[in-house]
């Protein structure tokens, strides 16, 4: 007999950084704050002030950052040890600021954040400074920038610096010196957030990132298809989970209406830790037409997929002041404008936070298909052949909480299933009930039934069907 013995080793990750790297190997750590992208290179000089920037994606921190913090109320973030051949720099000026998704970083000059380093070898002409440095996490409060302190994955042995491969060890090196690049003195607390980014220490040639820097104002984008008129596409296919090839919507039909942020501010402000507590992030819809708007309680939009949410219109039904007449003469055509902004739910709450904005779009901006008439998308002309039934949010699963709480006409969850609500939808076939599932009012699974409030029971049978019914529990059973 032969027997194999198998030894299981865990492997140890490399801190590694996604940032572009240079001819030579060494990452490029220069942030455009114009661009709001990485530099072509690391033009810079030891003296000289920059954005210094990380961009852990795809790497063991990013999988950390998403971990729920160890301090309650606390936000995970990144820090940064950091030295030369030439000496190291303050303590102080180690912390990193998030500049989108999984980018973060702060405002250097790197002669002004000296502690050993010697100033004089670093700027003599020619000389190249070449910085090492170890990426590690940390948490803060809204009132404690160091709630928690040198954290790290448990894949990243404790101290491991950054490695791009080169045989240096460097992260990145400068230009040689030249002193036509020098940066003004500036202290953190010269920029808003700076004084608490440095532990409320002011700390010289070192702030949060972009600091003094006008963000671009991007506009509010989609990355729906768009028809041949410049419209977007907003008509969700349920049958094939992608977009319609048209908006062939009349005001009075009932469809999916969706949207696609995918590569926009919003992709990035929905990956950031929400503001509320336990709290999931999403997106809503302010929307009106020519002919008057509709109500505010159908505005929560519910994710389809990935960076895709939607929920289930119908434009007549939902009308506020929205002239009902007008948009249903023939060959009348409404168009539709609006605004995407950010809300926050929990499992209790469907408005943990609300109207909520990345920083590069200016709060109150309308979505901007680049038409003429600013509309999103228009609909087809009226023929009344497309009249859809009436019905109600808490018709369908989750569309009672998506209207937070208060039933809304013409309006529900995407591509949503209708709630049986009669004695003869619970008895269904004769097939035997072999399993049970229970799910809350936002469509998620529950591990039990609850015991008070309302929720949904799936009853499965043997013969592959299921009913489902809507409950509400007054007290505990």
């Amino acid at each position: 007999m032969i027997s194999f013995l198998m030894i299981a080793a865990s492997t140890k990750a490399q801190n590694t950084l996604n940032n572009p790297k240079d001819e030579e190997g060494f990452y490029i750590v220069k942030w455009d704050c114009l661009q709001n992208d990485f530099a072509a290179s690391n033009d810079i000089e030891a003296d000289e002030t920059f954005t210094f920037a990380v961009d852990v994606t795809g790497t063991a921190w990013e999988d950390w950052l998403k971990e729920t913090p160890t301090n309650e109320g606390a936000t995970r973030a990144l820090a940064i040890n950091k030295w030369t051949g030439f000496g190291n720099f303050r303590d102080g000026t180690n912390r990193l600021k998030q500049i989108s998704g999984n980018i973060y970083g702060a405002t250097w000059n790197m002669v002004q954040m000296a502690n050993t380093l010697n100033v004089d070898t670093a700027t003599q002409t020619d000389v190249v400074t070449f910085v090492l440095g170890q990426v590690f996490g940390f948490e803060y409060t809204e009132t404690n920038p160091g709630a928690g302190w040198w954290m790290w994955p448990e894949s990243i042995p404790e101290a491991t610096n950054i490695d791009p491969g080169t045989e240096s060890g460097a992260i990145f090196k400068t230009l040689p010196y030249t002193g036509e690049k020098t940066g003004d003195e500036f202290y953190s607390d010269d920029y808003e957030g700076g004084l608490f980014l440095s532990n409320n220490q002011p700390e010289m040639g070192y702030t949060i990132p972009c600091a003094g820097i006008t963000p671009t104002i991007e506009p509010n984008v989609l990355n729906n298809p768009k028809d041949e008129d410049g419209f977007y596409i907003v008509r969700w296919d349920c049958a094939t989970n992608a977009f319609a090839a048209s908006n062939d919507i009349e005001a009075d039909e009932t469809f999916t209406f969706a949207v696609d942020v995918t590569g926009t501010n919003w992709e990035a402000w929905l990956a950031e830790t929400p503001t509320a507590e336990g709290a999931t992030r999403a997106l809503a819809i302010n929307k009106w037409t020519g002919f008057g708007n509709f109500r505010e309680g159908t505005n929560r939009l519910q994710q389809i997929s990935e960076n895709i949410y939607g929920a289930t219109w119908n434009m007549v039904q939902m009308a506020n002041t929205m002239n009902v007449d007008t948009a249903t003469q023939t060959d009348v055509v409404t168009f539709v404008l609006g605004q995407v902004f950010g809300y926050e739910f929990t499992e209790t709450s469907a408005g943990a936070g609300w109207w909520m904005w990345p920083e590069s779009v200016p709060e109150g901006t309308n979505i901007d298909p680049g038409t003429e008439s600013g509309a999103i998308f228009k609909t087809v002309p009226y023929t009344g052949e497309k009249t859809g039934d009436e019905f109600y949010s808490d018709d369908y699963e989750g569309g009672l909480f998506l209207s937070n709480n208060t039933p809304e006409k013409g309006y529900s969850v995407p591509c949503g299933e209708l709630i049986p609500t009669g004695i003869n939808d619970v008895d269904g076939t004769d097939a035997k009930v072999i399993g049970h599932e229970y799910y809350n009012i936002m469509g998620q699974r529950l591990r039990r039934e609850p015991t008070t409030g309302m929720y949904i029971h799936k009853m499965l049978k043997a013969d592959g069907t299921y009913v489902v019914i809507k409950k509400f529990n007054l007290r505990e059973q």
